[in-house]
């Protein structure tokens, strides 16, 4: 019956420790980073724990929740992301006893580091015993494994390896691991008091962010307070490598005795890129870079150069940390050269139907269709082959179109010139037949003494005879000059002026005038063309910086304006060639009086330069009228009707001005003339006159044939313009600028002496 009982006891006892096995303990302690600090980029508000250890079947809760929990598990390794707050993290492992470890303080970005490992054997026999821990000062916080232990009072551990630690505010901390046995139970503790010892972090470069013992200390140069110690610091700096060491903290109140300096090193490479071509475009894992240095990140790299009609060139580099790589790349052309030799040389160039400027291209190679064309040639087409390296070279000579012109003129004298965009092609006299001439147009020119110059143009077409019969009209290419027969008149502010006379036209006075010549029109852009086509002349405009045009709010000198163009500086039509010419200056016109008296075969009336021109009044040559005769001539001279603009007291009638012109000048001529048969003497332009202007002249003004003072600073311009009030193109309204000036309201009239 006994031995029954002993086996059912048996049975019982095995039976329940099959169901209920005395579990194993952890140890779980911090310990040293081991490398690979994940960076928080989706949980940059998160902390971390990481856990070492030989397990791979480990469990984790916190009291505060864990966000996720990654790491390789399978090697030993656990990382939890976790909120940065005090809470306390349980560790599970099967058979073994949970551990728990309190986190007081953590901030966001801030890894811990933990080891978990089985705990030692226990001694045989005896599970636990009853410790004492006795620490001064009395109220020292006491940790053992991590969690609180009660001070001088007695209680129950495992027998094993524990981590004590007592700490308290002004004292050394007390942190070693202890031995529990069955005969080791009592454990006395005493701090040491000490002061707290200033710190001074410093780096190069700055702002490394500083911890020590894995708390976030700040960012270089950074100072602390720190107790007397050895303590563990990590400096982290974007693109630096991590520094980490233990320092030995003195006790001193000395600032500089605990100061810490440390040179980072660059986590970077460098890479030196030289390419040709220039303008080749250069990448790095797809994205464009520049010539010169680039520092990097270690790593691999795809670079790659690309260049039109180069081939391209693709390689992968490795940079390392503090290695520089050199790199010269040499594109290699994928391209022949094509030289054209053209007949004409402004031939037009099309390859592939594309237009194409120059002689000489460089091609992919291939094959192309070139063509060359040109106006009154046949076009020709013919294909090439480039190769990759050479240079083909073609002479091309197109075949012009011709016809045939059949030319009579009468009188048959006459000298007839033919040209194309101003340059003389062909010259001859009288009758001609010209065979396989160019087709085109061509400016016809005749002349012959005693009859007026014949101007047309002459189309030759493709083989055609083109039949052209000229009948020159007698007469002269002189201006048309109207004969002003001289007298006696009032000049100045005379009664039908009324209200408007400024003070420069008083007192009105009596003058006496010879007979002289003045012009019908003012001179034209087509006339002032002639001059400047036989001559060359430079106008004041080309030479100094253009001439003033109105902006709609003020009048601005603008480059490239001269007597070419309109009020607005635009180049005119030919249509606009009737005209009076404007951007002229007191001295333009003088000159071109000169050329038309040479060309005319008569004596020149001005000699002299700049300031000192003088005028011959009794030569027979062309000259700029007096301000007196001027007026004379405007009042329509003995036929006066004393009207008071030039023709009629209606101003519309005879002027373009401010208020029918448009803003721009008319054809001469299209107004009514005045009463002695001259046009636009008031109105469209103002007319430079040969008199230096002065606003006291009429109180001592010659009385017979009157030529302005003697010298002065401005010359007279009279009659209003296309822009002028009406009251400006009154016969006798006065104006004044300087010789040199001009701008897009002025011109001149042709007068004579006989």
């Amino acid at each position: 019956m006994t031995g029954r009982f002993v086996k059912i006891s048996l049975f019982i006892t095995l039976f329940t420790t099959l169901l209920h096995p005395q579990l194993k303990e952890l140890i779980v302690r911090p310990t040293e980073n081991r490398g690979g600090i994940p960076i928080l980029r989706n949980n940059p508000d998160q902390a971390g724990i990481i856990f070492y250890s030989q397990f791979d079947n480990l469990s984790f809760y916190s009291t505060y929740g864990i966000t996720k929990i990654t790491g390789d598990p399978e090697h030993g390794k656990y990382i939890l992301v976790i909120e940065p707050t005090r809470q306390t993290i349980e560790v599970r492992a099967p058979g073994y006893k949970t551990e728990m470890i309190k986190i007081y303080s953590i901030e966001p970005r801030e890894f811990l580091f933990y080891e978990v490992l089985p705990k030692k054997e226990e001694i045989t026999g005896v599970a636990e015993v009853a410790i004492t821990v006795q620490a001064t000062p009395t109220d020292a916080t006491i940790l053992l494994d991590g969690a609180a232990f009660p001070n001088n009072t007695t209680t129950k551990v495992s027998v094993g390896t524990h981590n004590l630690t007592v700490e308290k505010g002004g004292y050394a901390p007390y942190s070693q691991e202890i031995e529990v046995t069955a005969e080791n139970t009592f454990f006395q503790i005493s701090l040491q008091k000490v002061q707290l010892t200033p710190v001074t972090i410093k780096s190069n470069p700055t702002n490394a962010t500083v911890y020590i013992n894995n708390e976030k200390k700040g960012t270089t140069e950074v100072g602390f307070f720190l107790f007397p110690g050895e303590y563990d610091i990590r400096l982290e700096l974007p693109d630096y490598i991590t520094f980490t060491e233990k320092i030995n903290i003195r006790p001193s109140d000395d600032n500089s005795v605990n100061t810490f300096s440390y040179n980072l090193t660059k986590n970077k490479g460098n890479l030196e890129l030289s390419v040709t071509p220039s303008n080749a475009t250069i990448r790095l894992n797809g994205n464009n870079i520049t010539r010169g240095n680039h520092e990097l990140s270690p790593g691999k790299y795809q670079l790659e150069v690309v260049a039109d009609l180069y081939f391209t060139h693709s390689e992968e580099i490795e940079i390392k940390r503090g290695e520089t790589i050199k790199k010269e790349i040499t594109l290699t052309k994928t391209t022949g050269i094509l030289k054209l030799s053209l007949t004409p040389a402004n031939a037009s160039i099309s390859i592939n139907k594309e237009r194409k400027y120059g002689n000489e291209f460089e091609l992919i190679q291939g094959v192309y269709e070139v063509e060359i064309s040109a106006e009154t040639y046949y076009p020709e087409t013919f294909t090439v082959e480039i190769e990759r390296g050479k240079t083909v070279n073609k002479t091309i000579k197109l075949i012009q179109k011709t016809g045939t012109l059949q030319f009579t003129v009468k009188p048959p004298s006459a000298e007839v010139i033919l040209k194309q965009n101003g340059v003389d092609k062909y010259r001859w006299q009288g009758l001609k037949l010209l065979n396989s001439i160019p087709v085109g147009e061509y400016d016809l020119e005749t002349k012959t003494e005693g009859y007026k110059s014949y101007k047309g143009v002459i189309t030759i077409k493709e083989n055609q005879t083109t039949v052209t019969e000229i009948e020159m009209t007698p007469g002269s290419d002189a201006p048309e000059m109207v004969f002003v027969e001289g007298g006696t008149f009032t000049m100045g502010c005379t009664s039908e002026q009324g209200n408007d006379c400024d003070s420069d036209e008083k007192p009105a006075h009596q003058v006496i005038l010879s007979d002289f010549y003045m012009g019908k029109y003012e001179v034209t852009v087509e006339m002032f063309s002639e001059f400047i086509e036989a001559t060359g002349y430079k106008t004041e405009a080309d030479k100094g910086g253009g001439s003033r045009i109105w902006t709609g709010s003020e009048w601005k000198e603008t480059a490239g304006v001269n007597w070419r163009c309109d009020v607005n500086g635009k180049i005119r039509y030919e249509s606009e060639n009737n005209h009076p010419v404007i951007h002229v200056s007191w001295n333009d016109a003088v000159s071109f009086c000169n050329w038309l008296s040479d060309r005319e075969g008569l004596q020149r009336a001005y000699s002299g330069s700049g300031d000192n021109i003088t005028c011959n009044f009794s030569s027979n040559g062309y000259r700029l009228p007096t301000e007196a005769e001027w007026e004379y001539a405007a009042r329509g001279g003995k036929q006066t009707k004393n009207y008071k603009y030039s023709g009629s007291d209606n101003t519309g009638a005879v002027a373009w001005y401010g208020d029918n012109s448009g803003g721009k000048t008319h054809a001469v001529g299209l107004k009514q003339p005045n009463e002695i048969g001259i046009y636009d003497m008031s109105g469209n332009v103002w007319e430079w006159c040969w008199d230096w202007y002065s606003d006291n002249y009429y109180t001592s003004t010659s009385w017979a044939n009157p030529k302005g003072p003697s010298s002065g600073e401005y010359r007279v311009l009279r009659g209003g313009g296309w822009f002028s009030v009406a009251r400006s193109c009154r016969v006798a309204f006065r104006g004044n600028l300087m010789p040199d000036d001009r701008d897009s309201n002025y011109g001149f009239r042709l007068a004579k002496t006989r």
